[in-house]
């Protein structure tokens, strides 16, 4: 005899016999017999390996694979990746480099199928992330390097990484060096010549091209700038006689501040006070249009609750040449006006209800969390579809997280006075454009 029954894992509704012992699914019941292999893999392994590093990287990989939905393939790796640590030592992991080049050295011996399994040394690497023994995934560039360099003529190769080396000194970032180097590349593919033998006549003509295929003025002078940079760099170096680019003006576009408009601003902030209204995207909306929060400060941003006050700890990154933030790295919220005292505790008390839900080998506290599977940082695109979840349900329109950051430095400087506007993290140099530049009001796709 047959009845319908709930799964006592996943609480679905499932046909198992009535006499059976467990109650359980067929992925729940495969779950269970991968996670008691894994077990009896992690109890029996750990022996096999001599190193203790290795140990703590196993330990770490099965800490990682526990909180997904497990595979036989993902078995498979686990007993590959034990193999791997056996055999080899691993220097102590500093740099994600590192991290690639293990990576790389796993797929020469082991198959890794990227859609399937994923690497095992990249899981490890998100897991070092938490303990913050490593910076964010998405803040290391030497995967950008590889990719940009492995397009270059190999004649150039050793010119561009002296340059590169050369910006490297100058404390410049990562990201501004690789977006220098996507400029000249971009000349190297139109030149049908040497780009060492342009003169200023084929700069120019480049420029033209560039325009005539839909470039926007603000790109070509980013253009005019970083090939100027790269061509007195060269000259320097004596690779050339003379800057191509000298003599060629190439006019900046005139800068405008996209922003809401006065009612979209009225019904963000009724929506922000609004005590029925979702804690989580109001608080989401109040820290950017209020406070200037960038998608990166959202991100990373951790929850600091001491003597009954509520406090932020903002993670700061490392800073090129140029420092474009003063703001303190730790921000206290005042508990007036009442409104907001009453919206930060309705934010912590959603958060911390999701918080217990959340799987957690280490205690990270970001203050927005992911709405399933483990506490990790979530990505810029998953705050912009937050802040889009946020303007829809209080204007009904897609608000990009920019557009709202800009909107707070209009409101702070709308006196005319835009210093306040460097405690935000804005650099003086940005905070003056607040007092001239003409505005121009967002309006969604739908309009």
């Amino acid at each position: 005899m047959k009845m319908m029954l709930k799964c006592s894992s996943c609480q679905k509704g499932l046909v198992k016999f009535s006499n059976s012992k467990l109650c359980l699914c067929h992925e729940c019941y495969m779950q269970n017999r991968l996670k008691k292999r894994l077990n009896e893999l992690e109890g029996t392994s750990l022996a096999q390996i001599t190193v203790e590093y290795n140990q703590y990287l196993f330990r770490m990989y099965l800490q990682y694979i526990n909180r997904y939905y497990l595979k036989y393939p993902i078995l498979k790796q686990a007993e590959d990746l034990l193999i791997y640590l056996t055999e080899n030592r691993i220097a102590p992991f500093t740099t994600w480099e590192k991290i690639y080049h293990e990576s790389r050295l796993f797929g020469q011996q082991h198959k890794v199928v990227m859609g399937l399994t994923g690497c095992p040394f990249i899981k490890i690497g998100k897991m070092l992330n938490e303990l913050e023994v490593l910076p964010p995934k998405s803040e290391d560039c030497s995967q950008y390097y590889i990719r940009v360099l492995k397009r270059f003529p190999l004649e150039k190769l050793e010119a561009i990484e002296r340059f590169i080396l050369f910006k490297k000194n100058k404390n410049i970032l990562d990201k501004t060096i690789i977006l220098r180097l996507e400029f000249i590349l971009y000349l190297q593919l139109w030149s049908t010549i040497d780009i060492y033998f342009l003169n200023t006549t084929d700069i120019q003509n480049y420029y033209i091209f560039l325009k005539d295929n839909g470039h926007s003025q603000h790109y070509v002078s980013q253009s005019h700038s970083s090939l100027s940079e790269f061509f007195n760099w060269c000259k320097f170096e004596k690779i050339i006689f003379l800057n191509p680019c000298i003599g060629i003006k190439i006019k900046r576009p005139t800068g405008q501040i996209t922003v809401c408009d006065e009612n979209t601003v009225k019904k963000l902030m009724s929506f922000i006070k609004n005590p029925k209204s979702d804690p989580e995207q109001a608080f989401l909306l109040a820290l950017i249009l209020i406070w200037g929060f960038k998608s990166e400060d959202l991100s990373f941003s951790k929850i600091e609750i001491k003597d009954n006050t509520f406090k932020i700890v903002i993670r700061r990154k490392k800073l090129g040449a140029v420092k474009y933030y003063n703001r303190n790295q730790v921000l206290e919220f005042p508990k007036d006006p009442k409104w907001f005292y009453t919206l930060q505790k309705r934010f912590y008390k959603k958060w911390l209800a999701q918080y217990g839900q959340l799987h957690k080998s280490y205690p990270n506290y970001y203050l927005m969390l992911p709405r399933y599977r483990s506490v990790q940082s979530l990505t810029d695109g998953t705050i912009q579809a937050r802040v889009y979840e946020a303007t829809m349900a209080a204007v009904n329109e897609k608000i990009p997280p920019k557009v709202l950051r800009k909107t707070c430095g209009n409101l702070h400087s709308s006196s005319s006075d835009a210093s306040l506007l460097s405690a935000l993290g804005w650099s003086s140099e940005y905070c003056f454009r607040y007092t001239w530049l003409p505005r121009i009001y967002f309006k969604n796709s739908k309009n």
